[in-house]
């Protein structure tokens, strides 16, 4: 026994069947396309709450450092003062350190960065070429004060106006950050 599908053959039924299928494939693209578009807006608001949070963290630990080093340059601008290993700066490295593991942080402008580089490698540079005899009291404290002054004057702030900007970023999109 055959079954009959009344009107199978008939140019409105086909045109209505292909007009589904073109519905229902335009339906998925659609919807896969904003689901992607949502996706890739989820994850750069992501990027930049994680890029917030590490740039607050290093400014606040460059800044701690500066003010340590302006310590140190005051103390041994004094005549008579000595550099000596058991009196030292002590800079916190952590966040730097940790830094130096997330992919994040070449979100960070290249200046800023390596500013930031600059200052822990000319200013612990300097200390221990002084330590070791290699360079003059004078030639160190010339290089500690100007990195003092670039950390000051360039870096942390444009490190810290990098931050404001991805938090106001984060708050078009409603992300409370602090």
């Amino acid at each position: 026994m055959a079954i009959k599908f009344p009107n199978i053959g008939s140019t409105e039924f086909i045109v209505s069947q292909v007009c589904m299928i073109a519905a229902t494939i335009a339906g998925v693209y659609l919807a896969s396309s904003e689901g992607l578009k949502s996706a890739i807006e989820f994850q750069l608001i992501e990027s930049d709450r994680t890029s917030y949070y590490q740039q607050t963290a290093l400014a606040h630990e460059l800044r701690t450092n500066t003010e340590e080093l302006e310590e140190f340059i005051t103390l041994w601008q004094e005549p008579n003062t000595v550099v000596v290993e058991g009196y030292l700066p002590k800079f916190d490295t952590f966040i730097w350190q940790a830094s130096t593991e997330s992919e994040g942080t070449f979100e960070i402008a290249p200046p800023l960065l390596l500013g930031m580089v600059e200052f822990h490698r000319e200013v612990n540079g300097a200390i221990q070429a002084r330590l070791g005899k290699k360079t003059s009291r004078k030639k160190m404290m010339e290089i500690l004060i100007a990195q003092r002054d670039k950390a000051q004057n360039e870096t942390l702030p444009g490190l810290e106006k990098s931050r404001d900007a991805l938090r106001a970023r984060l708050k078009r999109h409603d992300v409370v950050v602090e």
